[in-house]
């Protein structure tokens, strides 16, 4: 790798990149904003998607019950009321819904295989990024 980088250890030696905070990948994944070229997903449980997005780790009903419950509440928000009665649905199906989170980030993850990654200094409008 120093071949790539002749002069410059730090950067031959990956010291140019860094982790990706929880609460910038929060920011990048909301706002549906690919991360830095620089970025990796580091130990917070968030993963990169082949186009550099931010993809939110599953909530996790032992660890953190809490924003489990927030997020089972968020989904079920989005249901009609008829979908809302059924069992597969219900708010305390916990093995229903850990599914569910699984299969989400795995199309999340998927969304972005086969699409071309952009890079460059310009956006899609010959713009100065």
């Amino acid at each position: 790798m120093a071949e790539r980088f002749p002069g410059d250890a730090a950067a031959a030696n990956d010291f140019d990149h860094r982790s990706l905070q929880k609460r910038e990948a929060w920011l990048l994944f909301e706002a549906n904003i690919s991360t830095p070229s620089n970025m990796r997903a580091g130990p917070t449980g968030w993963r990169l998607s082949n186009g550099g997005g931010p993809i939110p780790p599953v909530p996790d009903v032992d660890a953190r019950p809490g924003v489990f419950a927030a997020e089972v509440d968020r989904v079920r928000a989005s249901l009609t009321e008829e979908q809302c009665a059924l069992f597969q649905y219900a708010a305390d199906n916990h093995a229903s819904w850990a599914d569910y989170f699984q299969r989400r980030q795995a199309q999340q993850l998927a969304s972005t295989n086969g699409v071309p990654v952009v890079g460059g200094v310009k956006n899609s409008d010959d713009r100065r990024v």
